[in-house]
């Protein structure tokens, strides 16, 4: 992921921003720029164009297009919402930048207990994290990629977007927390419950 912005002055109060490239909007898309950081433990992933996930699903592609689109449009037809958000790009790239960190922070503290998949049975030496980033987060990854995702279209001025993004991510990760936190329970049946009352998940309306 890469976002290019160029800042000129004209007669309008302040620098205009005009983000003149836009990439699909996906914290997995920028996956192999960051995984060389990842600790040694972690199966690096291969630097090819697939890894990319510039054509993940149907669903990503729709949502890819959905911010291409709003934001040209807009940018047509409303050129005020874009060029005086100063503010707001600095707000969305912080929610960007924090949200990316806060992923990478708890793939380098799990180390080895990090999944991108739900474990349905305890692995042979798996252990609860509970130290680091996760002494307070219990699933910094999903925060992280929650505010990613909405911070990206922040950046970008695209208020239906950040909105249905931040809708759809939320109702995935609400859903999803609560499945997991299931077998979670189910693996550690004293440790988990103390451990959820002493953290917090970072999404909105997520407890």
């Amino acid at each position: 992921m890469a976002v290019l912005v160029c800042l000129r002055h004209d007669s309008a109060p302040g620098p205009s921003l005009y983000p003149s490239f836009v990439a699909p909007p996906s914290s997995k898309a920028i996956s192999p720029l960051t995984n060389p950081s990842l600790p040694p433990s972690l199966p690096p992933t291969p630097h090819t164009p697939k890894a990319f996930i510039i054509n993940h699903s149907k669903e990503y592609t729709i949502a890819a297009l959905a911010a291409w689109v709003e934001f040209w449009l807009e940018l047509w037809l409303l050129p005020g919402l874009k060029t005086r958000g100063l503010f707001t790009f600095l707000v969305g790239g912080l929610l960007l930048v924090a949200g990316q960190a806060c992923r990478i922070v708890a793939m380098h503290t799990a180390r080895s207990h990090f999944s991108h998949t739900i474990m349905e049975k305890r692995s042979e030496g798996h252990q609860l994290v509970t130290h680091g980033i996760y002494s307070f987060l219990r699933h910094p990854s999903y925060c992280g990629w929650f505010w990613w995702v909405v911070g990206m279209q922040v950046l970008l001025c695209n208020p239906v977007c950040a909105l249905a993004y931040a809708w759809v991510s939320w109702k995935f990760f609400a859903s999803r927390i609560e499945y997991e936190e299931g077998t979670l329970r189910r693996f550690y049946p004293q440790q988990y419950p103390e451990y959820c009352r002493r953290t917090v998940v970072g999404i909105p309306f997520i407890r």
